[in-house]
Formats: C-alpha cells, structure tokens, sequence
C-alpha cells in the first residue's frame, strides 16, 4: 500500500503541464485513474481520485499560473503591486484585491531611527522615515512581531468592484481597519463574511474597510493573509473579497493566496515601498493646502532620488477650475527643508507653511501643463536646450519657471493630476543636465498615481489659497533687498532689479578691454552673458 501511495505522489508531478492533455489532467485531480504523460503509465485500476486530491490539483495549477503571471510584472515596485492586484482579481475570479502596506509607530521605533539615520548612505538618508520605519521592521519592531505597534496601513494597490471606494482613503489610522486587525492578530488569516439574513448586525463586526464595501460595494466575504517574513513580522496584508457569502469558505483559499503573498513580499520589503509609505502618511497629516504643496514637493524629490539615483526637482502646477489660470509652485533650494518631524502638520508646518516656497501665476494657455491635461497623458522634454533651438515661437510658459533659484531646467516631465471630471493640476520632474527623462515614465507614473487620491481630497477647490501664495511670492519678490550688482546695472541704465534677479553667472567665457562675456543662465536658460566696462566721469568744473 505504501508502495502505491508512493506511485501516485510520483504520477502527480510526472504530468507534463506543458500541454493541454496534462493540464485537464491536473485539473482531474493529479489522481492515478489518469495517465502519465511522460512516463505512459497506465492508470491503477480500482483507484478513484478524491475530492480532496482533485482540490489540491486544482489550486496547484492555479497557483503555478498566477506566479507565473507575477513573474512577468514591471520590476518597479509601486507598479509591480498595481498589476499583481489586477492578476489576482482576474486569474482567481474575485470581485475584489487589494494590497496594504502595514507602517509600523514611529514612536516605538525612534530608537531604531536614530541609528539608522547615522549610518545611512545618500541615496537612503533621502528618505530617513523610511529608513527608520525599515530599521525597525527589521529589528522586531513591525506589524505583530516584538513590542511594535501598526501606525497606519497604506494602500497600495486595488483592483476590481469597490477598488474607487478604498482610493479615496489610502491612509487608514487606527486598530478598526483589516490590516491593523490582521496585524494584531496572533497568526493565520482573517476570514470573515456577512449572510444575507444577518448582514445588518454583521456588519457591525467588520473592520472599517469591509463594512464600507459591505454597504457600497455588496461584498459579503472577505479573506485577507498576512504578507509577514520570519523575524520581521507583518508587513501588509493581501485581501480578497466576494459578493458570495462563504465565498472562501474552501480551505484551499488560504494556503493560495498565502503563496502569492510570498511572492509579492520582495516589493513590500522594497525601500521605494517603505518611503512611498513614508511620504503617503505625512501627506495624509497635513491639513493646510500650503502645507500640503510643500510636503509633497520635498518628499517628491526624496523619493525620486531613492529610486532612480538621479537628482530631480519637483514643481506643482493648479489649475484654476473658473478660468483659464494655472499657479506653478516649487521649492527654494536656498531655504533648508523642514525636518522630517515637521512633516505633515508638524511645528515648522503650522507656524510657517509657505516658508520656502516659490510661486507664480500664468496663463493656462500655451504650457506643457496644459497640453498634457487635454491628452491626459505625460509630457516629456528630454533635451530642453534642443527644444528651444526647435522653435519658432516663443516656448511653452512653464518650462522655465520666473524667480527659480533651483538648478538650469535640461529635461522635464509634466504628470497631469485628473480623475474623471475633476481636473486639479499636473506635478513637473526636471534634471539639471539632458537625460532621456522618459526611461523613468514607469516609476513616474507609479507616483504620481499613489498621491493622485490624495492631491485631490487635500487641494480640491483650495485654488484661491495656492493663488494668494502665488501673490505673496510676487510681492517678496519686489519688497526684498537689492544686491550690490542690481543697484549698479539699474544706476547706468542698462537693466532694472527685475533683470538682474533672473540672471546666474557661472564661469568667464573670455576678456577682453570691453568687457567680459561670462557663462550663466537667465530664467534657466543657457545664456552668454557680456559685461560691458563703463567708465563714469565726474562732470567738469563749471
């Protein structure tokens, strides 16, 4: 008999699941009535295969196909979790998939964070909360393992019916909701659903997140795994939902989708997840819409820089909903940026929003931003010098931005900022030297759709407030100290304060007895800039 058990086990990974006929195989149950496909074998005689083997069969097949769809998505994390939620919820027929992220407290990891931040490279001190939130994950400090408590639970991913619903909240606080409820729980899954007859007094009992599909969305049967490795704890949770009550009532579910969770674990455990988690968290803690600009710009370039290893500035562009206005915001680099305890409604935050802020209003018409709303689509500029040389007319007015004090624009990508019919804005990404922006449209795009369902709950109609900062910039501008060069270029008539503020001379091209032609930028343009000597005679004695 044991013989025979044997000979079945073998026959089972035998088949030849390449081909149709090994694949109905696999689907019959793996069992010894059918033949092997390699080997041709007859079957055993007298031998039924069980229900119980036929369900192994089939869940293994269906594994083995899904991986191998998982296998293939975009190497970029952000991206990689968005299309393995929609291969879930096609592949295994599921109304609903979803993948959140478990941030541990901060507060029982600041020891972890301090000793992270001293020791941390560039490219990882550019993104110190996530280094800290990492660190302690690490050292036990994460989900259920260890002392640690769940912070917030991030979405990241969600694809299917009541997927819009779960986007508009994707930052949840608070022991109510499915993945702090998994994360506190001692180990296994969480399985739950709503019969018909009792769905009222039910409901009562679901996390926040599956009461509210529950009552939008019709879903009656949930079952999130842990997505957890050993000696870090849980760090996001893969939820599956269903209009079926007791949809996922069969055992087979668990052990499925705790196999994709492995397998999707590698881009949880991904700094650019950790500091997309980091910067959605800080986003979701800051109230004023100035506040808010700020923090998304500097955690943009943050992000950026950790994956891409290429140095990027941010700017914001809204769009005014009554006219044809757009206010363009970015960071001056000469002002130091809050800490990172003062994101998102921290001290610094409150007391002085704008600080460091640059702004500027323009015409709607004739920008990248403009163009890249219509078609709903990314506008890249790879070389803007060669674009320039291009032209016949006057270029694009946001290209180059008035008053910068950040690095000469090279190449630039507009991400438009819409969902349907609400149409808030665009984020810009430059780089100060020609590269081929565009190899990085993937991890741009990954962004700009995380903080999307935020930019648009926190900025929706906050236009006039962006617009009085575009106002107070513009007065700053004309009220502050003169330098020592504008007085003397608007003393011999050659130029006003306004000229000289906008011009930045970097090396000498060449002397000579007129004057010298230096190398610079005006409005962040490449310019040859020639100062021409003039000699002031005192007027002669009557």
């Amino acid at each position: 008999m044991r013989q025979l058990e044997l000979r079945q086990w073998a026959s089972a990974f035998l088949v030849d699941t390449t081909t149709a006929e090994g694949q109905a195989e696999l689907r019959n149950g793996l069992g010894p009535t059918a033949s092997c496909t390699l080997c041709r074998r007859p079957p055993h005689a007298g031998l039924a295969p069980s229900p119980a083997r036929s369900a192994r069969g089939a869940t293994r097949l269906q594994a083995s196909e899904v991986l191998q769809l998982l296998s293939g998505v975009s190497s970029t994390p952000v991206a990689a979790l968005g299309a393995a939620a929609e291969v879930v919820a096609e592949r295994l027929g599921v109304a609903l998939c979803s993948i959140v992220a478990v941030v541990p407290d901060r507060r029982s990891s600041s020891g972890s964070a301090s000793t992270t931040q001293q020791s941390a490279s560039p490219q990882s001190a550019a993104c110190a909360p996530a280094a800290a939130a990492a660190s302690a994950a690490s050292s036990g400090g994460g989900g259920s393992n260890g002392s640690g408590r769940p912070g917030a639970c991030v979405l990241l991913a969600a694809s299917g019916s009541g997927a819009e619903l779960l986007q508009q909240r994707p930052v949840m606080r608070g022991p109510e909701w499915s993945g702090a409820r998994l994360a506190a729980a001692p180990a296994g899954a969480l399985a739950l659903r709503v019969p018909p007859e009792g769905a009222a007094s039910q409901a009562d009992a679901l996390p926040r997140d599956f009461e509210a599909l529950h009552v939008s969305a019709g879903l009656c049967s949930f079952l999130a795994v842990p997505m957890a490795a050993p000696g870090i704890g849980v760090l996001g949770a893969l939820i599956v939902a269903a209009a079926a009550p007791g949809a996922f009532d069969d055992a087979r579910w668990e052990p499925l989708l705790t196999t994709l969770a492995s397998a999707l674990l590698q881009h949880l455990r991904n700094k650019q997840t950790t500091c997309l988690c980091e910067m959605l968290i800080s986003l979701d803690g800051a109230d004023d819409p100035v506040a808010f600009v700020s923090v998304l710009l500097e955690e943009v370039v943050k992000f950026t820089l950790l994956a891409t290893n290429v140095p990027m500035g941010a700017r914001f562009g809204a769009v005014d909903p009554q006219q044809p206005r757009m206010v363009l915001i970015e960071r001056d680099r000469r002002v130091p940026a809050p800490a990172a305890g003062a994101l998102g409604g921290g001290a610094l935050a409150r007391s002085s929003p704008a600080r460091g802020l640059l702004a500027v209003e323009l015409p709607l018409s004739e920008t990248l931003l403009a163009a890249a709303l219509r078609a709903r689509r990314t506008r890249v500029l790879a070389d803007c010098a060669r674009y320039l040389g291009s032209l016949d007319r006057p270029p694009a007015r946001d290209v180059f931005m008035p008053r910068s004090r950040r690095l000469p624009v090279a190449s630039l990508v507009v991400a438009p900022l819409a969902s349907g019919s609400s149409v808030l804005g665009g984020l810009y990404f430059t780089t100060g030297t020609a590269f081929d922006i565009s190899q990085l449209q993937e991890t741009i795009n990954g962004l700009v759709a995380a903080v999307l369902p935020l930019v648009l709950q926190k900025l929706g109609g906050q236009f006039d407030r962006l617009q009085d900062l575009a106002t107070a910039s513009a007065e700053a501008s004309q009220q502050g100290p003169i330098s020592v060069a504008a007085l003397a270029g608007s003393a011999v008539g050659i130029a006003g304060p306004h000229f000289i503020q906008e011009l930045v001379l970097s090396r000498v091209l060449s002397r000579g007895p007129a004057g010298v032609c230096y190398q610079g930028f005006y409005l962040s343009a490449p310019a040859a800039v020639k100062r021409v000597r003039y000699t002031l005679h005192a007027p002669s004695p009557a």
